[in-house]
C-alpha cells in the first residue's frame, strides 16, 4: 500500500510539474508580432521613425508576403517589415526584438520621374513615359560625380535642373535607337534591360567618358547575393514591387543601389533554443519617384528589402569608371 501511494504521488507530481512548464511556455514562448504586444526592443528606435505611420495592413502578421522586393520610406516600417518577412521563413520560430542597423551609402539627389517627364515635353516637345531606366541613369552618374562636367553647351543650360533635362533627353534619342525601347505616353514599354549598357556606355563615350557596366542576373537568396555583388552605383532592375507610397507597381522598375541599410534582429530558431541575433540586409536606394537632395531617408533616400523567395530575377547593373 505504502509503495502504490509513493507511486501516486511522483506522478501527481509529474503531472503537476508538466502542467506547469507548458503553462509557461503557453506564455512567455508564442509571443504575438503585433505593434501592441510584439516583444520588439520599440525603444532602440528614435522617436523620428516611430512617429511615421506605416502601413498597417502590410505591416500586420496576417498579410500575403508576396512580393518580391518593397521600397520603404520608414526606418520603422523597413525594421518592421524586415522582422516579418523573417519570422515567415521556414526555420525561424520567433523574431522578438529589432534594431535599426548601420547605413553606409554615396550620395545623389532623387529625380521625380514624371516631374522631367513634364519638363521633357515642355522644353523639347517631347512625350514621354516610362523613362524611370532614363532618370536611374542620370542619378547613378550623379553619384559617380560627372553630371556636372558633362558637355551640355548645345542645351543652354541655366541651372541643375536645365542639365538633368538635357540629359534626360540625350538618353531618349539613344535609347529609342535600341531594342524596341518605348516610351509611348499611353502604353509605355519602357527600357529593356538588355538595352541598358549599350545606352550607357553610348551617352558617357559621346561626353568622353569610359563608362564599364558589368551586368548581372540575380535571383536566388537577393538579400545576400546583391550585397555581395553591388558596387555603387549600381542600377537594379526589379519586377514584382510594393511601395510604401504607392502600393502594388505593375511591371519593372529601376532603382538607383546606393549602398546598404543593416536590420539586426533577434531571432530563436525554436521555443526551447535560445535566441539569437542575426543581420538582414537590406539597400538604400533612389527610387526616381521624388525630387529631394534633403540626404534623408524619405524622399530623398528609401530601403529596399527582397522577399525571403523570389517568382523573378533582378538585373544588376555596376557602373565603373
Amino acid at each position: 500500500m505504502k509503495n502504490t501511494m509513493k507511486k501516486s504521488s511522483i506522478l501527481a507530481i509529474c503531472i503537476s510539474l508538466a502542467i506547469v512548464l507548458f503553462a509557461v511556455l503557453l506564455v512567455v514562448g508564442i509571443p504575438s508580432i503585433s505593434s501592441s504586444d510584439s516583444g520588439f526592443d520599440i525603444n532602440t528606435l528614435s522617436s523620428t521613425t516611430e512617429a511615421n505611420s506605416p502601413d498597417t495592413n502590410l505591416l500586420s502578421d496576417n498579410y500575403n508576403f508576396d512580393k518580391d522586393a518593397y521600397i520603404m520610406e520608414s526606418e520603422f516600417a523597413a525594421c518592421t517589415l524586415a522582422a516579418l518577412i523573417f519570422k515567415n521563413k521556414g526555420n525561424v520560430y520567433t523574431v522578438s526584438e529589432m534594431e535599426p542597423g548601420s547605413c553606409s551609402h554615396i550620395f545623389a539627389d532623387n529625380l521625380r520621374q514624371s516631374y522631367y517627364n513634364n519638363l521633357l515635353k515642355a522644353k523639347y516637345g517631347i512625350e514621354a513615359n516610362g523613362t524611370c531606366s532614363l532618370i536611374a541613369m542620370i542619378i547613378a552618374s550623379d553619384a559617380l560625380g560627372i553630371n556636372d562636367k558633362i558637355d551640355l553647351s548645345w542645351a543652354n543650360c541655366k541651372t541643375e535642373e536645365d542639365r538633368n533635362v538635357a540629359m534626360l533627353k540625350e538618353l531618349y534619342d539613344i535609347a529609342i535607337k535600341y531594342g524596341g525601347n518605348d516610351y509611348n505616353v499611353n502604353s509605355p514599354r519602357g527600357t529593356y534591360p538588355d538595352t541598358f549598357s549599350t545606352i550607357i556606355s553610348e551617352f558617357y563615350s559621346n561626353h568622353g567618358y569610359n563608362i564599364n557596366v558589368n551586368d548581372k542576373t540575380l535571383k536566388n537568396d537577393l538579400r545576400k547575393n546583391v550585397e555581395a555583388s553591388r558596387h555603387e552605383p549600381n542600377l537594379l532592375f526589379i519586377y514584382n514591387i510594393y511601395s510604401q507610397v504607392y502600393g502594388d507597381m505593375d511591371g519593372g522598375h529601376t532603382v538607383v543601389l546606393l549602398g546598404s541599410y543593416k536590420i539586426r534582429l533577434k531571432y530563436k530558431n525554436s521555443v526551447l533554443l535560445p535566441s539569437h541575433w542575426g543581420t538582414f540586409n537590406a539597400f538604400i536606394i533612389c527610387d526616381g519617384w521624388n525630387n529631394s537632395s534633403d540626404g534623408e531617408i524619405g524622399e530623398n533616400y528609401q530601403i529596399l528589402i527582397f522577399n525571403t523567395n523570389v517568382k523573378e530575377s533582378v538585373y544588376l547593373f555596376d557602373l565603373l569608371r
